[in-house]
C-alpha cells in the first residue's frame, strides 16, 4: 500500500454537509495564518462540457488546451485530466505551496487523515472505503472536532520532518555593540559549531566553499549552486540534495552559535512557518548567517536574489536572539 496522501479529506454521502465543514476550515485556518489548498471530486463534471461552452474562454478548453484565466480578483485553472494530474500529483503541488490541503470527497484513496460525516445518526460508513480516522455524526461539532484533528496533525507532521544542519563559510560581521561586541570577541571555531548543531539535527554538512575546517570532523560536502552568490548558492545546494527536510544553516565562525542558541532556534518552529532568520539585535543584520528552513522555503529561496528578499515573504520571520541565548553562545 503507498503512503497516505499528506492530506485531510472529508468523506460523506451528498447532503452530509462536506462542503459546510470544509468552508468553515478554511476560515478558521485561514484565520491562524496559514495557507490552504482545496481539491474537490466533483463526479458530475464542472467544465465546459458542463454547461459553460458559451464562455468566451472555454472555446480554448473546449478545443483541447489547458487554460489559465487571470482576472483581478482570482485566477482560474482549467487543465484536462491526464498523465501526471491523478490526486496524488495534485497533492504534492499543493503542498508544496501551501500549509495545508483539503480534500473533499476521493474516499478510496488513503489520507494522512480521513473524516467521514454521517448523513444521519447511527449511519454506518461502506466497507470499501478504507483508512477512516473518524466517524462524526450530524449532532455533533464537527467543526471544533475536526479543527483539533488537523491542528494535532499539522503539529505532529512538523516535528517528524528530518532536521539537517548546514555549515557555511565564515562570512564576517557587521560593526557590533554592547553584547553582540562581546559576543563576536569570541568567535566560535568549526568545533564549537559542529557542536552545537550536532545536538539538535541528524546530520551534519560542510556547505559550499571553506576554509579553516576542522580536519578532526570529516562531514559530507556539497558544492555551491553556479551563477548564485552566497550564501544563496549554498542554502539553495543543500535544500536541493534533501528538500524532504527542514535545514538549519549557520556560519562557521557565528559568534552566538551553542546549543542553547539552536535549541532557542528549533523552539520557533510551528504549522505556518517556514522560516526563521536571526539578525542582530542591534545591527539588524542578517550575517552572520543563522536561518532555519522549513521544506517549503525552498521555493521561495529558489527566486530570492538575497537575504533580505527572501525575509521580505511574511512567511519568513526575523528574530533577534534573545538575551538567554545571547548569553549561553
Amino acid at each position: 500500500m503507498s503512503a497516505p496522501l499528506p492530506a485531510v479529506s472529508v468523506c460523506g454521502w451528498s447532503g452530509s454537509g462536506k462542503t459546510t465543514l470544509i468552508a468553515e476550515l478554511v476560515a478558521r485556518f485561514k484565520a491562524r495564518g496559514l495557507s490552504v489548498g482545496v481539491i474537490k471530486h466533483h463526479v458530475h463534471g464542472a467544465g465546459p462540457e458542463a454547461g459553460r461552452a458559451h464562455k468566451d474562454s472555454d472555446q480554448f478548453f473546449v478545443r483541447g488546451a489547458d487554460t489559465v484565466l487571470v482576472t483581478p480578483q482570482q485566477i482560474l485553472i482549467d487543465m484536462h485530466p491526464g498523465r501526471g494530474r491523478a490526486l496524488p500529483e495534485l497533492v504534492s503541488y499543493l503542498d508544496a505551496h501551501h500549509d495545508l490541503i483539503l480534500c473533499e470527497g476521493f474516499k478510496r484513496h488513503h489520507f494522512a487523515l480521513k473524516i467521514w460525516l454521517q448523513k444521519s445518526d447511527g449511519e454506518t460508513p461502506p466497507a470499501e472505503v478504507p483508512g477512516i480516522h473518524r466517524v462524526l455524526g450530524p449532532r455533533e461539532d464537527r467543526v471544533t472536532i475536526v479543527e483539533a484533528l488537523v491542528a494535532s496533525w499539522l503539529e505532529a507532521r512538523l516535528r517528524s520532518t528530518p532536521v539537517l544542519g548546514g555549515v557555511l563559510a565564515p562570512s564576517g560581521g557587521p560593526k557590533l555593540r554592547g553584547r553582540e561586541a562581546a559576543s563576536w570577541q569570541r568567535r566560535n571555531s568549526p568545533s564549537d559549531v559542529l557542536r552545537a548543531l550536532r545536538a539538535s539535527v541528524q546530520e551534519v554538512l560542510w556547505l559550499g566553499p571553506g576554509r579553516d575546517r576542522d580536519r578532526q570532523a570529516p562531514l559530507p560536502e556539497l558544492p555551491s549552486v553556479p551563477g548564485l552568490r552566497p550564501p544563496l548558492a549554498e542554502m539553495v545546494a543543500a535544500m536541493r540534495w534533501r528538500p524532504d527536510a527542514a535545514w538549519i544553516f549557520v556560519a562557521q565562525d557565528h559568534p552566538a552559535v551553542s546549543g542553547a542558541t539552536v535549541e532557542w532556534l528549533s523552539r520557533q518552529r510551528r504549522p505556518g512557518l517556514w522560516g526563521v532568520v536571526v539578525r542582530g539585535q542591534r545591527t539588524r543584520s542578517l550575517r552572520p548567517v543563522l536561518a532555519l528552513l522549513e521544506p517549503r522555503a525552498r521555493t521561495l529561496l529558489e527566486t530570492a536574489s538575497s537575504l533580505s528578499s527572501l525575509v521580505a515573504d511574511p512567511r519568513i520571520a526575523t528574530l533577534a536572539l534573545s538575551d538567554e541565548a545571547l548569553a549561553a553562545g
